[in-house]
């Protein structure tokens, strides 16, 4: 409980599983992948969530968030896939199934919410696929995420149109990125040999 008042603290991942896997139980009707998105901001993971949203397009702000996603775990279980018409995003499986579905629900539900912030872009995706079952209704998911959302698939994937990450947002800043992706860049390093103080 400590280390979840504390806005900078690391929680290890299988304790994170673990209150994931409780709170599942404990409230089998909602669906908190989408209800803790809901409570969360493009700020809270301070300077890697202000730095991709000033970069150039969505793309780049992806490409970010994947370049300094150990900031946020340092399971790096994210890839992105860049094709001609779209731009995936790809999750690993790192947590059990109740668990790893609430973090996909989450994860994959910012993300969106954010590209359509910072890109204005209303329509549907190109797709949704979750390694679990849906919790609770479909017709949720379906309204968060368009009529192209799958379930127990092999691999979680955010499926996004590419043409509309390349057109450049408002919210791009230089000044913001010439300042922050050194100190990111450090971060990184020193989460990678766990020096972060």
């Amino acid at each position: 409980p400590m280390a979840l008042s504390q806005p900078r603290a690391r929680v290890p991942a299988q304790q994170l599983g673990e209150l994931l896997t409780q709170l599942a139980h404990q409230f089998p009707e909602s669906n908190l992948g989408f209800e803790l998105a809901d409570h969360h901001h493009v700020t809270d993971p301070h300077m890697l969530g202000i730095t991709a949203v000033a970069s150039a397009t969505g793309i780049d702000a992806l490409r970010r968030i994947i370049r300094y996603q150990a900031l946020v775990s340092t399971h790096e279980s994210l890839r992105l896939v860049e094709s001609e018409s779209t731009v995936t995003l790809l999750k690993s499986v790192v947590q059990n199934e109740a668990a790893e579905h609430i973090i996909q629900v989450f994860l994959f539900t910012v993300v969106l919410n954010a590209i359509r912030n910072i890109t204005g872009f209303k329509g549907d995706i190109a797709g949704v696929r979750f390694t679990g079952r849906a919790q609770g209704k479909e017709s949720l998911y379906r309204a968060h995420f368009g009529p192209r959302a799958a379930f127990s698939q092999s691999e979680a994937e955010l499926i996004l149109p590419r043409p509309v990450l390349e057109p450049p947002i408002t919210t791009a800043n230089v000044d913001i990125l010439t300042a922050n992706e050194p100190m990111l860049a450090s971060l990184v390093r020193s989460v990678r040999e766990k020096s972060l103080a």
